[in-house]
C-alpha cells in the first residue's frame, strides 16, 4: 500500500510540475471524458491506424493502484489506434496528443456500468466516482515502422533469450535437444504410449516458472490436467512444439524462449514482457 501512495503521489508531482494544477478544471470531450493533457513532447500528433506504445497507471477514487505498466517497467506495445468505440474509450485522448506528452484522463464509472449492464462492477468502483488514468504516451509508430521494429527486437531477443536457457542448463547439470525453433527440451521420464499428432487431444500436467524459479501457474495444485488440441493455436507456440516430442506417460522439462511464449507483451502480472519460460510436463494422456 505504501508502494501505491509512494507511486500515485510521484504522478501528481510530477504532472504538477508540468505546469498545472491537479485541481485545476478538466476539459470534457463530447461523450463526457475528462482530461488534461501535458504537452511535453513534440512532432506530429497521433493518428488513427497508428501502432501505440503508452505506459499507463490507473487507479480509483480511494487513489489505490488498479493496474500499472511500469510495475514490470515495460509499457504496453503494438496497440492500433482505433474511433473511439463508446463513450469514456481513451482512444479519445491519444489523437491529441505526440510522442512524449502526457495526460490525466478521469473516466466516470457510471461511463463504464452503461458499457458492461450485465456485469457487476468490483465493489471498488462505485458510480459517481472516477476511473483515473495517468498515460505517457512514449511513441507511435506507422505499420511497417511498427513491424521493423519488432522484427530487429525479436532477433536480438532469441539471441538474449538462448543465451538465457543455455546457462540455466549448464548451471542445473542438464542435457537438452535444441529444436531450430529455440526450444529446448530435457528428457526426465521415458513414456511408452506413442507419441500424440497435430489434432490429437492432450491432457498434461504442468507447473510454469520463471527462470529465477517463481511459480506462476500450476494444473497440479489444481489437481486436474489441463485438456486441449494438440497443434491448434489453444496454447502457447513452445506448448505445441514441445508436447509433440512426448509419449503417453512421459515426463520432462520445456524451455520456451519468449518469441514462443507470450513475447513482448508478457501475460498479466505474473509474466513480465520477454520471460523465458520453464515448464515441467507430463503427457497423462491423448486421444486422436
Amino acid at each position: 500500500m505504501l508502494k501505491q501512495t509512494l507511486l500515485v503521489g510521484l504522478l501528481m508531482a510530477t504532472f504538477s510540475l508540468c505546469g498545472i494544477a491537479q485541481n485545476g478544471d478538466f476539459l470534457k470531450s463530447a461523450t463526457g471524458l475528462e482530461f488534461k493533457i501535458f504537452k511535453i513532447g513534440s512532432g506530429r500528433n497521433a493518428t488513427l491506424g497508428d501502432m501505440m506504445t503508452v505506459h499507463f497507471v490507473s487507479v480509483d477514487h480511494k487513489d489505490s493502484i488498479l493496474q500499472s505498466t511500469y510495475r514490470n517497467g515495460q509499457p504496453i506495445t503494438g496497440f492500433t489506434l482505433q474511433k473511439a468505440q463508446y463513450n469514456g474509450d481513451l482512444s479519445e485522448v491519444f489523437p491529441m496528443m505526440a510522442a512524449g506528452d502526457s495526460a490525466v484522463v478521469r473516466v466516470p464509472i457510471d461511463s463504464v456500468q452503461k458499457q458492461l449492464p450485465n456485469q457487476q462492477l468490483p465493489p471498488h468502483l462505485i458510480n459517481g466516482t472516477f476511473l483515473t488514468y495517468y498515460l505517457k504516451l512514449v511513441k507511435m509508430q506507422n505499420q511497417v515502422e511498427f513491424q521493423e521494429e519488432m522484427q530487429r527486437l525479436e532477433a536480438d531477443q532469441r539471441i538474449k533469450d538462448d543465451q538465457l536457457i543455455q546457462a540455466y542448463l549448464t548451471e542445473r547439470g542438464l542435457n537438452a535437444e535444441a529444436l531450430p525453433s529455440g526450444l529446448y527440451y530435457v528428457r526426465v521420464k521415458k513414456g511408452s504410449g506413442g507419441k500424440p499428432i497435430k489434432g490429437s487431444e492432450v491432457s498434461v500436467h504442468y507447473t510454469g516458472r520463471l527462470l529465477n524459479g517463481k511459480v506462476f501457474d500450476s494444473s497440479r495444485d489444481r489437481g486436474e490436467p489441463i485438456t486441449f488440441p494438440l497443434g491448434q493455436g489453444r496454447v502457447i507456440k513452445g506448448w505445441d512444439e514441445g508436447i509433440a516430442l512426448m509419449e503417453k506417460g512421459e515426463e520432462g522439462v520445456l524451455l520456451i524462449p519468449s518469441h514462443l511464449a507470450y513475447g513482448a507483451r508478457g501475460a498479466g502480472s505474473d509474466i513480465p514482457p520477454f520471460s523465458v519460460l520453464i515448464f515441467e510436463v507430463e503427457l497423462v494422456n491423448f486421444k486422436e
